[in-house]
């Protein structure tokens, strides 16, 4: 096993296979550039789920609410919660 730091600050233990070794510039430069990815989606419409009823809404998100992917959603109900980006497409 071996213990890695992630894009977002993040560490955990992985195996070999589930590693690809890249020099520590090399990964600086890909973690920048995800970090610029993940602003992009600042202010844009998208579509959320609404975890209460399961349902698709259009959404904005206002703001990102730290690494990793989790941003502040304003439903168009403008009710604020917090969602993992992984239910939401823009």
């Amino acid at each position: 096993m071996y213990q890695v730091r992630f894009y977002d600050g993040t560490e955990g233990l992985i195996s070999k296979a589930e590693t690809h070794h890249v020099q520590p510039a090399k990964f600086e430069k890909i973690v920048d550039f995800i970090l610029n990815l993940e602003q992009r989606w600042i202010g844009e419409t998208i579509i959320a789920r609404d975890d209460r009823s399961g349902i698709y809404k259009l959404g904005m998100t206002p703001f990102l609410r730290g690494p990793g992917l989790l941003y502040e959603i304003s439903p168009l109900n403008y009710f604020v919660k917090r969602r993992a980006s992984d239910h939401f497409k823009a």
